[in-house]
């Protein structure tokens, strides 16, 4: 996972900079999982539901198209990236009123 996890953020983003490439694929390799494990004692005392938790996880792991912008002969891709990144992130996204 760890080779897959460096050439998705450091090669990749550094290969899109030659000119003349258009677009850098990755192939093989482990992508980076996180896994929610759910304390069905837990859920009680906060009186949640699975579908709440998998409901929260979603609406706080989403990517938003954009558009493009031309720079001479490129066209640079913009997006908005709101992915979970780590335990700390995704426990801050089950509060609620």
């Amino acid at each position: 996972m760890e080779l897959r996890t460096i050439h998705d953020w450091v090669v990749k983003p550094y290969l899109r900079t030659i000119p003349g490439v258009n677009e850098v694929n990755s192939f093989g390799g482990f992508i980076k999982q996180y896994q929610v494990i759910v304390d069905p004692e837990r859920l009680l005392k906060y009186d949640l539901s699975l579908e709440e938790i998998a409901e929260a996880l979603e609406k706080n792991n989403v990517t938003a198209s954009g558009n493009y912008i031309v720079k001479g002969t490129e066209q640079i891709m913009v997006r908005g990236s709101g992915l979970l990144q780590t335990t700390w992130t995704s426990k801050m996204s089950f509060f609620r009123a």
